[in-house]
């Protein structure tokens, strides 16, 4: 079982930023051993794997603030959303990410008119160990380009690509695009996972059965020619 702790980390659920007003984050990473004898059989054996990761935090909000509300009913309330846990927030850093299948969690305490929420999000089939682009903030007015990351290494397998959109202002009719880009000498840069169609708060996890090559970036682009503003965090995993 490992317990992570940092004192740069972001938290998301499905486009809500949990990681500005909590005051307690942690992720916990384990494997449960299954002793077969607990079913009658003959000779002691375990069986590994069954994972049993999650994600706890804890906050205070006002108490006459509509965010309460959102926290238990969105939030707590929620399945399938994608759940973004950043470790530092330099491009490269480590994240897990995971969708939400089981949440649990209300008000815990109460103070001179602030609440305490604590909740417990459970992933579908544990985390998964990810590599973080940060919190970018980009405008709508322009395409942006990110900073590479060299893995050193091809995918083998399915690669996933998780994002979390957790605001959006200012904009216009237009939608905004992310998308996570690849190269196999960090110059030409092949499309990889495109999240489009994006027009306010939202979370997406993406499969892409191409090999990912050595040089990952994240691009992102719209048609819309005002001064509007996007904030998402974006990580994936190679197969």
């Amino acid at each position: 079982m490992a317990n992570i702790l940092s004192s740069a980390v972001q938290l998301y659920i499905g486009g809500f930023d949990l990681g500005t007003s909590s005051t307690k984050m942690a992720v916990t990473l384990a494997a449960d051993a299954l002793d077969v004898t607990a079913f009658r059989d003959v000779a002691e054996s375990n069986l590994g794997g069954v994972r049993t990761d999650s994600t706890e935090w804890a906050a205070w909000f006002d108490d006459g603030a509509a965010s309460i509300d959102t926290v238990i009913g969105t939030v707590l309330g929620t399945l399938g959303e994608v759940l973004s846990f950043g470790i530092g927030t330099g491009v490269g850093a480590r994240a897990y990410c995971g969708t939400v299948f089981a949440a649990k969690g209300g008000i815990a305490a109460e103070m001179r008119g602030l609440v305490r929420i604590e909740g417990e999000l459970r992933p579908d089939k544990g985390l998964d160990s990810c590599k973080g682009f940060g919190s970018l903030l980009v405008r709508a007015a322009a395409e942006y380009a990110g900073a590479t990351i060299d893995d050193g290494a091809l995918s083998t397998g399915t690669a996933v690509f998780y994002g979390n959109c957790v605001s959006v202002s200012g904009i216009g009719a237009s939608t905004g695009n992310f998308i996570l880009r690849h190269s196999s000498d960090g110059t030409t840069f092949s499309n990889g996972p495109n999240w489009s169609g994006i027009t306010g708060t939202q979370g997406t996890r993406i499969e892409f059965t191409t090999t990912l090559n050595r040089y990952i970036s994240v691009s992102f682009s719209t048609a819309d020619g005002t001064t509007g503003t996007y904030k998402a965090f974006i990580a994936y995993k190679r197969g």
